[in-house]
């Protein structure tokens, strides 16, 4: 612009230039995508979902992003803008769906993942999140949306079934939304999809111990392991009797044979029935800072 104030008519030609400009940047991160597909797929139609889907990596652009933002335009609107274009690029590397625990009358989850994976995406509605798990244990090209468990649950809850899924089927890859979203409708998301470290992350673990087992035991076997964990839901027979199960997360990126984990299943092992690695989520940008004070069960 000029030293003088613009004309209303000039400054609707900088917004006309602005918008082609970022046009044809998409247009060249299309074409950079693209270009990575095909080294990917090689001489097949489409890239392996497991291939194309990379949470990791998206958490990591979205706090680059976030982290060097500035000016009024809110970060929120940032990351909703930036997940549509990282959704609709994915499509175009492999196709996908989204099946998503979305009951009548409960269209919280509906709406928490169409805003992260965007419009243009199939979902399918499920009624239960079981039968989305199942959805997604089937169709290797896609994703489940399911509630954050919940902090006292009877049994079955739904997360009590994750010990269940295939070795190679579909784990906790990210937990939704990734940033702001109502604290009603928190989600994670399970796919059939490898995860990285990213250096703000969670692990979720599910075990399961003996009824007389207390939390105070447990409190003290993760500590004596190094495992900074944090129970978030608890299930036993509405009798109250029989194994209790728990959900837990734990600070940081943990894969099975971790050996602090292997060190907590050995001091355990009178009380353990089970221990499972339902995966991990790189820490959504508005809850990192609180996670620092995180305790332990």
């Amino acid at each position: 612009m000029s030293d003088s104030t613009p004309s209303l008519e000039e400054t609707r030609r900088e917004i006309d230039a602005i918008d082609d400009a970022l046009h044809d940047l998409l247009i060249r991160r299309t074409e950079a995508v693209q270009w990575i597909a095909a080294a990917k797929r090689g001489s097949a139609p489409f890239v392996p979902f497991r291939a194309a889907f990379r949470p990791s990596r998206e958490a990591q652009i979205l706090r680059r992003l976030s982290g060097r933002h500035r000016g009024d335009l809110p970060r929120e609107v940032l990351v909703f803008l930036w997940r549509a274009i990282m959704s609709a690029k994915l499509a175009l590397q492999s196709p996908f769906s989204v099946y998503v625990f979305a009951p009548e009358g409960r269209a919280g989850l509906w709406d928490t993942a169409r805003a992260h994976f965007g419009a243009g995406i199939p979902f399918i509605a499920c009624s239960t999140p079981l039968h989305a798990l199942q959805g997604c244990a089937q169709d290797a090209s896609s994703i489940a949306v399911v509630p954050y468990p919940q902090s006292e649950d009877s049994l079955p809850a739904w997360w009590s079934h994750m010990a269940q899924l295939d070795h190679e089927g579909p784990r906790v890859v990210a937990r939704l939304p990734f940033m702001g979203g109502s604290p009603d409708n928190q989600a994670l998301a399970f796919a059939a999809a490898p995860t990285e470290p990213t250096g703000e992350d969670t692990t979720l673990i599910l075990i399961e111990v003996s009824g007389d087992t207390s939390r105070t035991r447990l409190a003290s076997l993760f500590k004596q392991a190094s495992l900074p964990a944090q129970i978030i839901a608890a299930a036993q027979d509405a009798q109250g009797k029989g194994p209790i199960q728990f959900c837990l997360e734990i600070e940081g990126f943990l894969r099975e044979g971790d050996p602090r984990l292997l060190g907590f299943a050995e001091r355990a092992r009178d009380c353990l029935n089970l221990l499972f690695v339902a995966g991990g989520y790189a820490n959504p940008i508005a809850f990192e800072a609180a996670r620092q004070g995180q305790a332990t069960p």
